[in-house]
């Protein structure tokens, strides 16, 4: 007998099928979507079973209803391939770009002809969007997104 778990209650079209496949009938059991992942990385994703192993909760809080959050783990530049960190680089160069682009375009199309008075129309000054917008890009990919 074949073991199928899964998020949802599988048709009798999909049974057929296993039957035809394998020869063998099967059992559908309903599991979480965590459950079935950590199957899978345990037992079918070479290189991957200490990571579900260390995912299981040793202990189950009865206090709070609602699941816990997980954070998603990013590798830092000194753990990535040397691809990777190209790839990062370059997604950097584009935010930075458009992180400038971007403000430029919203002063000249519509902060100026739709918000400053006519009077600063004439002078050539970057607004507020262009002067603390570009900065705030180039900071954040020099010091986050670069460094992590």
């Amino acid at each position: 007998m074949l073991l199928v778990a899964g998020v949802h209650e599988s048709t009798s079209e999909l049974e057929y099928e296993i039957r035809l496949r394998y020869g063998v009938p099967m059992r559908p059991v309903l599991a979480t979507p965590r459950a079935i992942s950590q199957a899978t990385a345990r037992y079918y994703v070479p290189g991957m079973r200490d990571e579900s192993v260390a995912a299981t909760p040793t202990k189950t809080s009865t206090s709070s209803p609602k699941a816990k959050k997980t954070k998603s783990v990013t590798l830092g530049l000194s753990q990535m391939s040397s691809e990777e960190r190209q790839e990062r680089k370059q997604h950097g160069w584009l935010f930075i770009c458009w992180g400038i682009i971007v403000p430029v375009l919203v002063d000249e199309f519509f902060m100026k002809p739709h918000v400053l008075p006519d009077a600063l129309n004439i002078v050539n000054i970057p607004s507020v969007t262009t002067v603390i917008v570009a900065p705030a890009v180039i900071w954040r990919v020099l010091t986050v997104y670069w460094k992590k």
